[in-house]
């Protein structure tokens, strides 16, 4: 085989000054988080703000702050912080919770089993939600998921370590990572559950608009 041309020669070159600067670069930012890393502590942060939800045609008429004994109950991980809600619709009521749960795998799979023992059963996808769990509960009827940092819904811990994934390359997600306010794989669930009573047979499109609404305002 010849020798490459002057010209091709020249090409090459430049691509490999191009490669070692993009090296050099790369080398300087991990440089500089390891800096940042030996300096502060990683802050999770939380993505709800745990104020009362307003949600059109509900009232509300009762708020009440969750503890970790509840929600250590529901699923694995460090409870942060939640609120419960109650609100009124003519002779409806919603149930409205929310928590914070960092260093959580995003498992409902075991508290699930107290209602189902086919998880199949209470398993649904929908595509501007990701994955959640219907099931009755106390004749109410309850729609219940992990939200990720991409506000995708999962229930089990294999959903919720795919989509936190996916979450990771965004750039928002690694600007965070960056500056040490997130990890870069973050495993902090937003745990929300609606529920609803009494049921009726529009009532999984009851909870699926209120599920949807509150994604849009977070």
């Amino acid at each position: 085989m010849g020798m490459a041309s002057p010209a091709m020669a020249k090409r090459l070159n430049l691509w490999h000054q191009k490669f070692i600067f993009l090296q050099v670069i790369a080398l300087c930012a991990v440089s500089l988080k390891l800096l940042l890393n030996s300096l502060s502590e990683v802050h999770t942060l939380s993505a709800i703000n745990y104020d009362p939800k307003q949600i059109d045609g509900w009232q509300n008429i009762a708020t009440h702050v969750l503890t970790e004994a509840e929600i250590n109950q529901i699923i694995p991980g460090y409870f942060q912080d939640g609120m419960k809600q109650t609100l009124t619709q003519q002779a409806f009521t919603l149930t409205l919770q929310r928590a914070t749960i960092s260093q959580s795998n995003g498992d409902l799979k075991k508290y699930l089993k107290n209602y189902s023992d086919d998880l199949s059963s209470t398993l649904k996808y929908h595509a501007d939600i990701g994955h959640y769990s219907v099931f009755t509960q106390d004749d109410h009827l309850t729609m219940m998921a992990c939200l990720t940092a991409s506000h995708r819904a999962t229930v089990t811990a294999d959903q919720f370590k795919v989509a936190q994934i996916k979450a990771s390359f965004s750039l928002t997600q690694l600007g965070q990572w960056f500056i040490n306010q997130e990890n870069l794989i973050p495993h902090t669930c937003q745990w929300r559950s609606l529920s609803l009573f009494p049921v009726t047979s529009d009532s999984t499109e009851t909870l699926l608009a209120i599920w949807q609404t509150l994604d849009l305002e977070e």
